[in-house]
């Protein structure tokens, strides 16, 4: 996948998290250890997430390893994307 595509994914990733927790997040954190994601914020996440990309995730990959950083985060999309375009 092209760098830039990649990049894109990584904004809106960052947008949505903006949106659930009003501060943009440059750096990269482990969301979860440190608390800055919420069990009830993963699930708004995943709301804000699948409008954003017109996607629904399968709710067995919603995990909290899934969601510990925005880098899991973007591998996430990037599989369940590739998979859409294979359908």
């Amino acid at each position: 996948m092209k760098a830039e595509i990649k990049e894109e994914i990584n904004g809106k990733i960052r947008e949505c998290i903006k949106a659930v927790k009003g501060e943009y997040f440059i750096h990269e954190y482990n969301l979860l250890s440190e608390e800055l994601l919420s069990s009830f914020d993963i699930l708004d996440l995943v709301t804000r997430l699948e409008e954003c990309f017109d996607m629904k995730f399968p709710r067995d990959i919603i995990l909290p390893e899934n969601f510990e950083s925005i880098n899991a985060i973007e591998k996430l999309l990037l599989m369940e994307i590739q998979k859409k375009e294979q359908k």
